[in-house]
């Protein structure tokens, strides 16, 4: 039975003291909880409802199940009283929940979308079929470029070779991405700059972007982006980098509107 919780209905079996057969007269249900005072119940003048062959049955108001332990006596006269004790934490089941969080308070309860399921599975869906995992032989050139460059390192053409599977992946998830360059002027800070123009001409296109250094000292490094100017292609991070960049750093932003 469910704690605080209307609608729900108990029932026991009662028989005749004399004769040891169905009680079919009128019986009435008195309600104990957590151990406190028998009262009558409430509903219906405390009268049980006879449903057949010796079984009645009562259905308790919503304060009558506001009790941890519950018991539920039917007597009737010339019958045998009968007692049924349910626990109402015991199981328990978040449908009785209007609000899920600390303390009952927090995050209305919401049913599940079925709509971002399908959006999810389709992503997924749209990834798996994209994916050209690379050959054998694909990567054994991988060593024998790097072998036959005589202008890069082996660690240089691996660099380019990596981001180039990540752009790959990205590809394959929809994110649209663009490459920029820092513009030396003017100068840029740890969290802002301006770039070149190739970016889009909108404001705020890359906010919630991803951006990532390609070069210079913030190789690597990277952040969401919180303000775009079409204009002047002034970009501003949501947090600051270690450093300023440099003009003629590349960058890749990720996302846009």
């Amino acid at each position: 039975m469910k704690k605080n919780t209307a609608g729900q209905v108990i029932g026991v079996e009662m028989v005749n003291a004399t004769t040891g057969a169905a009680f079919t007269g009128t019986a009435a249900c008195r309600i104990t909880g957590d151990n406190g005072t028998q009262t009558l119940g409430s509903v219906n003048s405390g009268n049980a409802t006879h449903k057949g062959n010796g079984y009645h049955a009562y259905a308790p108001s919503q304060a009558e199940t506001n009790f941890d332990h519950i018991a539920f006596t039917f007597t009737g006269t010339g019958a045998v009283p009968v007692t049924l004790q349910v626990y109402t934490t015991f199981p328990q089941t978040g449908d009785a929940f209007s609000r899920i969080g600390a303390n009952g308070a927090g995050l209305t309860q919401q049913p599940w979308n079925s709509a971002w399921d399908t959006e999810v599975q389709s992503e997924v869906s749209d990834a798996l079929t994209a994916y050209d995992p690379p050959t054998k032989a694909e990567m054994d050139a991988r060593t024998i470029l790097a072998a036959n460059y005589s202008t890069l390192t082996a660690a240089q053409v691996n660099a380019e070779i990596d981001q180039a599977i990540i752009d790959a992946g990205l590809d394959t998830f929809g994110d649209a991405q663009v490459t920029g360059t820092v513009q030396a002027s003017p100068a840029p800070t740890a969290t802002s700059f301006t770039g070149d123009g190739g970016l889009a001409a909108n404001n705020d296109f890359y906010v919630d972007a991803f951006l990532t250094f390609r070069s210079g000292a913030l190789k690597g490094i990277g952040g969401y982006v919180s303000a775009y100017n079409g204009t002047t292609k002034l970009l501003t991070l949501s947090d600051p980098l270690p450093v300023a960049p440099s003009g003629s750093d590349t960058f890749l932003i990720v996302g846009g509107r």
